[in-house]
């Protein structure tokens, strides 16, 4: 258990929410600022005032979160160095004017760690800002583009781990990569006790589905009809789905009155629902760590380009079914596998077993222990 306290401590975390984003970002930022808080940490939030942004959670979380305005008509010379991120136009203007927005909205602190999470953002930003904090910490998912960072953090899985990030960050920097670094809540630690075995969780019968805080695409609606064409008895079904979800009230007509199937919004616990599940059905992302926390089986589908290697590194370690991106899952694709899967006990868990072999949920206080340690 991590027991060290940091009081006057000060990080600030850089990171967006939006319809074109998603939420994912924030979320993961929040659990580990939950964590830090517990240890005595003040952790500040500093996100571009975006459609879909989440700042009101970021506050009923009791954080402060101060909203930057986007700025799409300014260019500073900052971007000319070198080629643009890739997901450079997730950031709603340049990364010079981001950077002076951000050190405007925290001039009256100097944090001991700037935590950026976002895939528009690189090395030139934290050129830019490095001066006004003690250290910076990256949370990346893609290796496309060089940081100057003090640690790098990503959870993902992949075969090549730490060779993905040669070149992209200073020799001296210090990588957190892989699942046992993910940023999970403490519940999922307790969770671990509460566990019911496989065959237990296959009797009672319940399936998770969500496919993200925001599921643009609403690959939940197709979910729900395929299941309330097919497989309701003798299922229970909880869908999940954010509160920006703009497709909640199309959800709710598809589910209707049906007796068996539930769906939840913005939902706080969501360790109650996959820890009593025997399988998942959803899109990868951070709930792919939840669930292989929880033991549970997927049956995926990935919903951004840069989910793919995950994807298929997850599937060829044998933690979950991947049907493929979204633009390539089609209802029929999804009802055969579902037709093959479901009744197949053993298959599931091993798909279960593999699952619990990924991720043990101490990786929030992994990471926190490592900031700590350089305050």
């Amino acid at each position: 258990m991590l027991t060290d306290r940091k009081k006057d401590a000060h990080i600030v975390f850089r990171v967006d929410a939006s319809l074109e984003i998603g939420t994912g970002h924030v979320v993961r930022c929040m659990v580990l600022a939950r964590k830090l808080r517990s240890c005595g940490v003040d952790c500040h939030f500093v996100c571009k005032n975006l459609p879909g942004n989440i700042a009101d959670s970021i506050i009923d979380n009791g954080f402060t979160c101060r909203l930057i305005e986007p700025v799409s008509d300014v260019f500073s010379e900052i971007d000319e160095l070198a080629d643009l991120p890739p997901h450079a136009a997730w950031l709603h203007g340049s990364q010079g004017q981001d950077a002076y927005s951000f050190l405007e909205a925290i001039k009256d602190r100097y944090p001991d760690w700037i935590i950026v999470d976002h895939y528009g953002l690189d090395y030139r930003w934290e050129m830019l800002v490095r001066s006004s904090c003690g250290n910076i910490m990256v949370i990346d998912d893609l290796a496309d583009r060089k940081h100057d960072c003090n640690i790098l953090l990503d959870q993902n899985f992949f075969s090549e781990s730490e060779e993905r990030y040669s070149g992209l960050v200073p020799s001296e920097s210090r990588l957190m990569v892989g699942p046992r670094f993910a940023l999970l809540t403490e519940s999922f630690e307790a969770s671990h006790s509460r566990l019911l075995p496989y065959a237990e969780r296959f009797e009672k019968g319940h399936i998770v589905v969500f496919f993200g805080g925001v599921d643009l695409i609403n690959q939940t609606t197709v979910a729900c009809r395929t299941l309330l064409k097919n497989f309701m008895h003798p299922y229970k079904v909880d869908v999940i789905v954010g509160r920006k979800n703009p497709h909640i009230h199309e959800i709710e007509a598809t589910i209707g009155n049906a007796e068996h199937i539930d769906l939840h919004v913005q939902v706080r616990n969501m360790e109650h629902f996959l820890e009593r599940a025997f399988l998942y059905v959803g899109a990868i992302g951070t709930t792919t760590w939840e669930r292989c926390a929880c033991h549970l089986p997927g049956l995926v589908c990935s919903v951004a380009g840069n989910q793919k290697k995950v994807a298929v590194a997850v599937r060829d370690y044998g933690s979950h079914i991947y049907l493929g991106h979204y633009t390539d899952m089609s209802p029929e694709i999804f009802e055969r596998e579902l037709v093959h899967l479901l009744p197949d006990f053993n298959r599931l868990r091993t798909l279960s077993e593999r699952s619990s072999e990924l991720v043990d949920a101490q990786g929030c206080s992994r990471v926190a222990k490592q900031l700590l340690g350089l305050i």
